[in-house]
């Protein structure tokens, strides 16, 4: 599960608005509750998307993972997980997104825009198994 909370809920969904048709990119940082296996967001890192196909994929600069790092150490919280938007898609993990999966305890958050009404899912994801998560409001 990830406990998100309404407010980051509606930013993630705000933000991806805003960059479409271009896919947005971030980072979770929080803390795990491994008691519940649970991931609890308490701050948002948005980053730059510098993908050379902006529309269809994402990529995070190195300098913007190093921030990432930096501003989680100094504010004693870890990378929980990572969220994109798929602004032409449904809110499921595409084949290039499962090329980069590279921690089984991070939820990977999907925002899609293709309805009317955004839908926004969440996964675990260890090897080729997907698994959607609670996402806890």
């Amino acid at each position: 599960m990830i406990v998100l909370g309404e407010v980051f809920f509606q930013e993630l969904i705000n933000y991806a608005k805003l960059h479409s048709p271009k896919e947005c990119c971030g980072y979770f940082f929080g803390f795990r509750d491994t008691s519940n296996n649970q991931n609890i967001v308490k701050q948002i890192f948005k980053m730059n998307n510098i993908h050379e196909n902006p529309k269809d994929f994402f990529m995070f600069s190195p300098q913007e993972q190093l921030d990432a790092l930096i501003k989680c150490k100094k504010e004693n919280l870890e990378i929980i997980g990572i969220f994109h938007s798929h602004p032409h898609s449904k809110a499921y993990p595409s084949n290039e997104d499962m090329k980069y999966i590279y921690d089984h305890r991070h939820s990977y958050t999907i925002i899609s825009l293709l309805e009317k009404i955004p839908q926004v899912k969440s996964f675990r994801i260890k090897e080729t198994e997907i698994c959607e998560e609670t996402i806890k409001i």
